[in-house]
């Protein structure tokens, strides 16, 4: 399991929505351990260790900090508790990857819509203003998300998620083999990875840069 030594206040909304944040990325690559620094972290001025020096102690992974003007003494000493960080996240226990499809495209919609631009206006209220940027451009991100989980999903319903009308190029995900046809190769011949893949190359993460003429 994954430690994690927060140094992030929860005085506001914007922090409580950073802490929620963090909590749901680490339900969805964790599990993570947390150990956050107390409310009262401020009025320490003598701690027994320093935080790098705790955190090997306890031998963290890692440490995620929220920083300005007045906490960089954050890094001086140390004396915390442990404590219960909570977020509401969609319980959706599936196993067919059609379904999986169809909730992840409602979830990120979700985050599109009002899960991100909530967060950025209570950033913006509060006076977080670059943050409050950030998390509208996050918005956007999600709704992108959504709408490739959404055409995965209509390609999968109708049959057509590793078949294609015309001959298209497939690219192997695993090692980049690319093949051009009808459908996606059962197993790729380099790596013997299935066809789940493989996806069109105008939809992988990288595709060739086109010859300069």
């Amino acid at each position: 399991m994954i430690r994690i030594l927060l140094l992030v206040d929860c005085a506001n909304d914007f922090d409580r929505n950073l802490l929620r944040g963090i909590v749901r990325y680490s339900r969805e690559n964790g599990p993570w351990l947390f150990y956050r620094l107390p409310s009262y972290y401020k009025s320490i001025e003598n701690g027994e260790r320093s935080i790098l020096e705790w955190a090997k102690t306890w031998k963290a992974d890692a440490i995620i900090g929220q920083w300005n003007d007045d906490a960089m003494d954050l890094l001086k000493e140390l004396n915390g508790q442990n404590v219960t960080v909570d977020g509401t996240y969609p319980v959706e226990v599936l196993t067919e990857v059609l379904p999986l499809l169809q909730h992840a495209q409602h979830n990120e919609f979700q985050e599109f819509d009002p899960v991100y631009p909530q967060f950025g206006q209570i950033a913006a209220q509060e006076g977080f203003t670059q943050a409050a940027a950030a998390f509208q451009q996050i918005a956007k991100i999600e709704k992108t998300h959504g709408e490739r989980f959404g055409l995965f999903a209509q390609w999968m319903e109708s049959g057509k998620l590793f078949v294609n009308e015309t001959s298209t190029k497939w690219m192997c995900l695993n090692c980049g083999h690319i093949q051009n046809s009808l459908e996606a190769p059962k197993q790729c011949p380099v790596c013997n990875h299935g066809q789940g893949w493989f996806i069109r190359l105008e939809l992988a993460p990288w595709s060739p840069v086109a010859k300069q003429t």
